[in-house]
């Protein structure tokens, strides 16, 4: 194989693998030492709710700043067989997200050629490099 700026082919993998593994040690480190502090935060989000649930505060402001209490919101599919019977019955298609399934829609390009109608389709090729058994 010819060179490739410069360089020969194995000298480019042997250099990008220890990149990654370099990258990958460091985020491993890294995300350790973040799941540490959140879960030190954790501990005083729950000291601070405690309190404001005692309290019924819904804010405490100092010096340092000011905790207040927010509500957030999760939803998700427990049936979905349900869920879309539900929305066909009742016309609430707005509880739907916009999206289609990639899987499903790059099986139909395989079979039919083209995309469904409506909906973009992009393939494109990249680099990926892998460990050598040696």
């Amino acid at each position: 194989m010819s060179d490739i700026h410069g360089f020969t082919a194995e000298q480019l993998i042997s250099t990008y693998l220890t990149l990654r593994d370099n990258r990958d040690a460091i985020k491993a480190e890294l995300e350790g030492k973040l799941d540490t502090l959140k879960e030190q935060m954790e501990v005083i989000e729950m000291a601070f709710l405690d309190n404001m649930n005692r309290t019924g505060d819904q804010s405490i402001k100092t010096e340092s700043g000011t905790v207040f209490r927010k509500t957030s919101t999760r939803v998700g599919i427990a049936n979905w067989d349900e869920t879309i019977e539900f929305i066909k019955l009742s016309g609430l298609y707005s509880l739907l997200n916009h999206a289609v399934n990639k899987t499903a829609v790059v099986e139909y390009v395989k079979e039919h050629g083209e995309p469904p109608a409506g909906v973009n389709f992009t393939q494109y090729d990249e680099v990926q490099v892998r460990k050598g058994k040696g």
